[in-house]
């Protein structure tokens, strides 16, 4: 009935269209969708800096920002005229 090239030529087509459904299988991400995880879950506070090896260059820079950060409180008119209430306001606003 049908020639042998017919069915070589069926054969190969089959092939060909398996192969192109194995290839769009591998490429149909839907089924990864239930294993990745919710953007609820990726939103996490930053994590908190790393610690700096305390040494003696670092203790000296955060003694020195440390101190100007003292002196700026200190200097600032608000604090000069009523310390607590200027404390109280500071920590009411954070």
């Amino acid at each position: 009935m049908y020639s042998a090239e017919f069915w070589m030529l069926m054969h190969f087509m089959k092939r060909r269209i398996r192969s192109r459904q194995r290839k769009a299988k591998a490429y149909d991400l839907l089924s990864l969708v239930e294993f990745l995880p919710n953007l609820d879950d990726l939103k996490q506070p930053a994590p908190h800096p790393l610690k700096l090896k305390v040494d003696c260059k670092n203790r000296r820079k955060l003694l020195e920002k440390e101190h100007d950060q003292f002196r700026a409180v200190l200097d600032h008119p608000a604090f000069q005229l009523d310390p607590i209430a200027a404390v109280y306001q500071h920590l009411d606003q954070k």
